[in-house]
């Protein structure tokens, strides 16, 4: 990941959505089980602020695919928009803390009764935690084929102080439109999906580039039929975010669509960053 950092954060924001959900799931893995009572504790995460005091999260462990525990605490994180929230109150994204490595994060996505998780290892390594039947599995994945397209063409200049282009000193906080087509809701099952890509970019963002994207997600209706993206452009990706947004409402937008043996996304900034 050290590369990321010769990069501009606008070239690569895009980018990496799609190899992140995109993973295969590697042969060496561990299971174990979460109690229900630890998993509804979740709901009760406090919200993440500057400076905030580890110990204040609720406590969780969940483990390598190796079986090493990984002591963690967890607060409520920024990838969902405040419509979001109102829309899938039983969605939550959170980020976890270790207190025996400051720079380690897992983000999880608590949707109703079970989480799924994403983190990246000190050696690079990816790990995906996810529930299967009645017990969770951390495994080590690899990239899969995936295509993306980018413009900037209605790329404007944000100034200083001006909406969300600067949260603090050190995090970086964008509003991030996403548009699903039909083909990727009947997928992967629609928003909270989304949701949960975004959530996971958020691990290499917030450790790479110190950059948030807090997501609003909007499925295609017959507001604006979406084009599969085989027969058009990155500049189509900009057509559709605006029929479904306001330019006012995101600094970045995407269209996350579906297609075997592919998923793909078209998208466009809104603000430099």
């Amino acid at each position: 990941m050290n590369c990321i950092r010769n990069l501009k954060v606008a070239s690569f924001l895009l980018f990496v959505i799609l190899p992140i959900f995109n993973y295969a799931q590697t042969k060496q893995k561990f299971s174990f089980k979460i109690p229900q009572e630890k998993i509804n504790a979740l709901f009760s995460a406090p919200p993440v602020e500057e400076n905030f005091n580890i110990f204040l999260g609720i406590p969780l462990t969940l483990y390598t695919p190796e079986g090493k525990p990984i002591s963690l605490y967890f607060f409520e994180n920024k990838s969902m928009s405040n419509e979001m929230k109102t829309i899938l109150p039983q969605v939550k994204t959170l980020s976890g803390y270790s207190t025996d490595n400051t720079q380690y994060l897992l983000n999880i996505i608590l949707d109703g009764t079970s989480i799924s998780g994403f983190t990246i290892l000190e050696n690079g390594l990816p790990i995906q935690i996810k529930k299967e039947l009645d017990q969770y599995v951390s495994y080590y994945v690899e990239a899969k084929p995936f295509q993306c397209e980018v413009t900037d063409s209605g790329l404007r200049n944000l100034q200083s102080g001006n909406r969300t282009a600067s949260n603090g000193s050190s995090l970086r906080t964008y509003d991030f439109a996403v548009v699903i087509t039909d083909e990727f809701e009947a997928q992967f099952g629609g928003a909270a999906a989304a949701i949960g890509v975004v959530n996971e970019m958020n691990v290499i963002y917030n450790r790479e580039l110190a950059v948030n994207l807090t997501v609003t997600v909007r499925p295609e209706d017959n507001t604006f039929n979406v084009i599969p993206p085989g027969g058009s452009s990155a500049n189509y990706g900009g057509t559709v975010v605006s029929a479904y947004f306001t330019s006012s409402e995101y600094d970045l937008g995407h269209v996350f669509h579906y297609s075997t043996p592919f998923w793909s996304g078209q998208g466009r900034f809104r603000r430099s960053l």
